[in-house]
């Protein structure tokens, strides 16, 4: 990947380009957006056809050019409703991450991003990275058609075990992951006591640096005592917060089954919803999930 770095920097043209938040037709007219859909059709590969909804397949080492990557973040911002911006979506200079893009009718009105990484343990991680929808299309079922999608497209591939894994503090995005799942496979922590399998990829995801930081006192995490990831977010994590995660997100509800279950959790393992959002905690969720495809 040839994408140049300095064009991450805070402030920098680029930079301030990739957090614009644009009408939807401001966003498909402009040069970079047209750039990141030359890209898709040139190096994408379709992996579901069907009348006209397509899910077309882009491994992030395709990225060249920052143009490139500026679509793609102009996208996530409209989709999010924030200024994601570059950093929101560095997935793109990932040697392990994949993009999954459904078009209906021509037009992007979803995608997921994945990050694909071989554990030492001979088995293969799907960790979630981000998902978007067209706010036009939100209700309608498409997130959750495009997660199946990519996940069934990933797992009929593969002849490994698969531990998908995803880092979150929103219990939409829970949700979300909860309903892709082949059916007969439960979401841990909250809907099942997480595996030995589960433990030891989740550890070695975290430990090794491969997507977070773990800032408890002596910096390990640990899926044996909780699937609580210390310090995620915030001055000691990302550089993100709580409010950067949800606020695209107005309609969150505690209350609901997966927001419970959320709540229990974390008072089970001695903090609560407040507190880990002032220190930045997240959980992490996953699922051991065989090839059932076949």
């Amino acid at each position: 990947m040839t994408i140049d770095r300095r064009a991450y920097a805070l402030g920098s043209p680029e930079d301030t380009r990739s957090r614009s938040i644009l009408k939807k037709e401001e966003i498909f007219r402009s040069p970079e957006f047209e750039s990141l859909i030359k890209l898709i059709k040139e190096s994408g590969k379709e992996v579901y056809s069907k009348n006209n909804i397509r899910v077309v397949s882009l491994g992030c080492s395709q990225f060249q050019r920052v143009e490139e990557q500026i679509g793609f973040a102009l996208l996530a911002n409209l989709y999010f409703k924030t200024d994601m911006g570059m950093a929101g979506v560095s997935i793109t200079e990932s040697e392990n991450g994949v993009l999954n893009f459904l078009f209906a009718s021509n037009e992007i009105k979803a995608f997921c991003a994945s990050k694909i990484i071989e554990d030492p343990f001979d088995r293969m991680i799907y960790y979630v990275d981000i998902q978007g929808t067209d706010p036009g299309e939100t209700g309608k079922g498409i997130g959750k058609f495009i997660g199946e999608r990519a996940l069934k497209h990933f797992v009929s591939h593969t002849s490994k075990l698969v531990v998908i894994l995803a880092r979150t503090q929103n219990p939409k995005e829970v949700g979300v992951l909860k309903g892709i799942l082949p059916e007969g496979t439960n979401l841990v922590p909250f809907w099942a006591k997480p595996s030995d399998e589960i433990v030891e990829s989740a550890n070695w995801l975290i430990q090794s640096g491969q997507i977070s930081r773990n800032a408890r006192p002596d910096f390990r995490f640990d899926g044996h005592e909780s699937f609580i990831n210390w310090a995620a977010y915030g001055f000691n994590g990302d550089g993100s917060s709580w409010e950067d995660m949800t606020k695209f997100y107005p309609d969150i509800d505690w209350g609901s089954s997966a927001g419970t279950a959320m709540r229990n959790y974390a008072q089970l393992h001695g903090t609560n919803i407040p507190e880990m959002r002032l220190k930045g905690h997240s959980f992490i969720v996953g699922a051991l999930v065989k090839n059932q495809y076949n």
